[in-house]
């Protein structure tokens, strides 16, 4: 429908269509993150599978300026991502003139320099993360489970580094703080007991009469999006019926019915009493 508007009879819809153009959709896979890249400098940015990481990085160091800025600014991610793993000493990219490509490397504390090829896929999504974070770019973008890959410890550091790349509303709109958002799919408790009540939606299916061409309003199957009780979400919109209690979110952890004995059996474990870590009130039978 928008790509056949006419931009000039209707320009909120142009404004519209530039807005979406700036959406980025990813799905990190490792392989993809390990390509190398030419030389032409014509690809800027991540593609969804997370193809092109060395290009974006080239790019978000060329956005320094000045050779001088443009290290500092290569220095600034790589203690970034020293802080989010502990073992980064710099990182670099190798450019192989005769074959036209150039490829990342990392060197850790033991002064080991490690290829695309030969860095942890976790290590691969932090640094990809990072990167985004540095990245000045404005736009939405969308990650769809970006706890995989990466050891349970390490993803309340993945979510913290998520935050970073969003824009900060304390501070004034800049090139340090551009208008970004940051949305996540995911079904691990683990990352769900890590995010804000507030920033937290429950995705569920709901039946609709939709109004067709032909006059008619048959049910289809359409998502809908609920937000914790309590939350500022339900102050904007109070009805009772858009909003979910904490006791949903229990769906994450299994598909078995809040009524089944094995049910409670199972949210019973201290282990996964830990991993419920989110749970304001302690679990009872009933």
């Amino acid at each position: 429908m928008l790509s056949v508007t006419e931009p000039l009879l209707f320009p909120t819809v142009y404004l519209f269509q530039s807005e979406m153009a700036s959406w980025k959709m990813y799905h990190l896979e490792p392989q993809a993150l390990r390509y190398p890249d030419d030389l032409s400098g014509e690809i800027t940015q991540l593609a969804t599978n997370g193809a092109h990481l060395t290009a974006t990085l080239a790019s978000v160091i060329r956005q320094g300026g000045s050779p001088n800025a443009q290290d500092e600014r290569l220095m600034q991610i790589a203690r970034q991502l020293d802080q989010l793993t502990g073992d980064v000493r710099s990182i670099g990219i190798d450019v192989d003139a005769l074959r036209n490509v150039q490829s990342l490397y990392i060197e850790d504390r033991m002064g080991r320099k490690l290829s695309s090829r030969a860095i942890s896929d976790g290590l691969l999504r932090f640094l990809a993360f990072t990167v985004l974070a540095f990245d000045e770019r404005p736009g939405v973008f969308g990650i769809e489970e970006p706890e995989n890959g990466l050891h349970p410890e390490n993803i309340p550091t993945m979510i913290d580094l998520l935050h970073t790349i969003a824009f900060d509303p304390h501070f004034a709109v800049g090139l340090d703080n551009p208008l970004r958002q940051v949305i996540v799919t995911t079904h691990a408790p683990v990352v769900v007991s890590h995010i804000p009540d507030g920033s937290l939606l429950y995705a569920e299916k709901v039946r609709r009469k939709i109004l067709q061409a032909d006059g008619t309003r048959p049910y289809v199957q359409i998502p809908a999006f609920r937000w914790l009780k309590g939350t500022w979400r339900s102050q904007v919109d109070p009805n009772p019926r858009h909003a979910v209690a904490r006791g949903k979110l229990y769906s994450y952890v299994g598909s078995l019915s809040t009524d089944d004995a094995d049910y409670r059996s199972v949210l019973q474990n201290p282990d996964i009493q830990e991993m419920l870590s989110f749970q304001r009130t302690p679990l009872t039978e009933g």
